[in-house]
């Protein structure tokens, strides 16, 4: 077994390494994923790569937060919608 010296500043602290086991606890189960998942009112996916880049030491901030929709478009009044133009009652 190999022990990393108090001088090594690779050296995990433990509560590194405690979060790291408790992840792997709740990547092997569904049922805790499933519970991430209700509670954080995420996908199950979304929730399992988002632990799997916390277990590597990746940022999972933007992650975190569902992507802004672009902004929309405004059509002009005279488009046409779907090919065909939508006449007043007065062109009827």
């Amino acid at each position: 077994m190999c022990t990393a010296s108090s001088s090594d500043s690779r050296a995990p602290d433990y509560e590194t390494v405690e979060r790291r086991y408790n992840i792997a606890v709740n990547l092997e189960s569904w049922e805790l994923l499933a519970m991430h998942s209700i509670a954080g009112d995420e996908s199950i996916p979304r929730v399992r790569l988002r632990m799997l880049k916390s277990l590597a030491g990746l940022s999972t901030r933007a992650e975190s937060t569902p992507p802004t929709p672009p902004p929309a478009v405004q059509a002009s009044s005279g488009s046409v919608s779907g090919g065909r133009r939508r006449l007043s009652r007065e062109q009827q």
